[in-house]
């Protein structure tokens, strides 16, 4: 009796951490929202977001942020053993983490666009109207998946130090002998 107890209060804590997290995440999609549209607006007299680099990085910063709450929420979707909560730790803690989940997407949206759109990849976006597109996407991936955002800044990262054909594994042996 007490096993099934103390599973039914673990499923059900689970559950609420995981209602925790996701209303965090809401969260930090407002707060990244209203200091964007607040410097979207500034900036408006100025034509920023009406140029096409301004609009492409308020996509990147959108793209990127939801990439990362679809990426979660997909994992919480997919089963209990995809996406851990720690209940244990407690309601704040647990949306505090949530709120950090879409800016650090919005982070990883921006800086993969900064990287593609320097040319150091030769990346080639396409020309007209879908070039928006692309960059949206890239930048919903760089949020969505941890590995593609490394897979980029590792292959930049290659790039600038001059070690493009090594692999990983050569590259940390290198850099711990310098």
């Amino acid at each position: 009796q007490l096993v099934r107890i103390e599973r039914y209060y673990h499923r059900a804590a689970t559950k609420a951490g995981r209602i925790v997290y996701v209303s965090g995440m809401m969260l930090g999609l407002v707060l990244i929202a209203i200091p964007v549209s607040a410097i979207a607006l500034l900036l408006w007299p100025a034509g920023v977001p009406n140029s096409a680099e301004g609009q492409t990085v308020l996509i990147s910063i959108g793209a990127g942020a939801v990439g990362a709450l679809v990426s979660a929420m997909a994992r919480m979707g997919a089963g209990p053993d995809r996406f851990k909560v720690d209940f244990e730790v407690g309601r704040p803690l647990l949306r505090r983490l949530g709120t950090f989940r879409p800016l650090v997407g919005a982070v990883f949206g921006v800086a993969v666009y900064f990287l593609l759109a320097s040319g150091l990849l030769n990346t080639q976006p396409p020309d007209g109207d879908e070039r928006i597109y692309f960059w949206g996407t890239i930048a919903f991936f760089a949020g969505f998946s941890e590995r593609f955002t490394n897979v980029i800044f590792g292959s930049a990262q290659r790039m600038i130090t001059g070690t493009e054909g090594k692999s990983d594994e050569e590259d940390e042996e290198a850099s711990a002998g310098q």
